[in-house]
């Protein structure tokens, strides 16, 4: 039998203040749309904090939609224990938008991006760093690749083109997962809202209604006031390719977020507290999946 405790119980495994102190960097780094001035530094720092035995970077060439320029981008793939055939995928978007078209006064500047291509990171962060702790007493049976999309916000209103890095790895997925394509998916958006409210997305709760289960089953143990079993409507992120292929896949957002694709998506509107239920419910659902324990 497995008990759940419920938060403050196991609070101390997720370290919310380390999470909320890497955001603080990553913001004060400052935007990282393509083109960005701080970008490879932000690029720099995210690698840092995550402790992997490999990394795999997929770099790729869109064009956008308005210009038709082109541009590289880059998916940043955290590998643990990659010759395990059998994976399980976390994953997050790290670019963050360039574009504000939701804010009246101020619609074509980028956005800070604190909680929309900052958060789903550092908890991502916080997950590599329980894995690390956990492998001196356990043994791993599942790898786990935590994935730093790119491109999530390249697409324009009207005009498509946005998730182009999970698309672009979904199209060849064969380069990452050559005998077997992930177990599980879950992915990632904006998680750190002050205001937290998680809500199944419809599309992928529909096909794939085991993982949701899962999830919420542990969501509404860790913290039932975080989570309502009504879904959102349909919205096409980066769960949306890896579902496509069957990839049993779940999106983990917050869409009451007001802020959304605004100048006022900044630290002050994230806390240290939603981070930790985040990352505690995500770490509770991977520990599940991956570990046998050693006896």
């Amino acid at each position: 039998m497995i008990l759940f405790w419920g938060l403050s119980a196991v609070a101390s495994q997720f370290d919310e203040e380390v999470a909320y102190a890497r955001l603080q960097k990553m913001v004060q780094i400052g935007h990282r749309y393509y083109g960005a001035k701080n970008r490879n530094q932000a690029i720099e720092y995210m690698r840092n904090q995550f402790t992997c035995d490999v990394w795999v970077v997929q770099k790729f060439v869109v064009e956008e939609p308005v210009s038709n320029k082109k541009y590289t981008l880059e998916n940043h793939i955290c590998r643990i224990a990659p010759e395990l055939s059998e994976r399980v995928v976390l994953g997050s978007h790290f670019d963050t938008r360039l574009w504000a078209e939701e804010d009246e006064q101020e619609p074509n500047k980028p956005i800070p991006g604190a909680n929309d291509g900052s958060s789903g990171v550092v908890v991502l962060m916080g997950v590599s760093d329980l894995i690390d702790q956990k492998r001196s007493t356990a043994t791993l049976n599942i790898g786990v690749d935590l994935i730093l999309f790119d491109g999530e916000e390249f697409g324009r209103p009207h005009l498509g083109n946005y998730c182009v890095g999970s698309r672009h790895l979904a199209q060849n997925i064969q380069e990452l997962y050559p005998e077997r394509l992930p177990l599980k998916a879950v992915i990632l958006d904006m998680v750190a809202d002050k205001d937290l409210m998680f809500r199944p997305e419809l599309s992928s709760q529909a096909k794939f209604p085991e993982l949701y289960n899962e999830l919420w089953s542990l969501g509404l143990t860790v913290a039932p006031e975080h989570f309502r079993t009504k879904p959102w409507g349909i919205i096409n992120d980066d769960q949306t390719p890896l579902m496509e292929l069957g990839i049993p896949s779940a999106l983990l957002i917050d869409m009451e977020y007001e802020y959304w694709h605004t100048q006022q998506d900044t630290l002050d509107k994230c806390s240290a507290k939603s981070l930790k239920i985040t990352g505690t419910l995500m770490w509770q659902w991977l520990d599940l999946q991956i570990f046998q324990e050693t006896r």
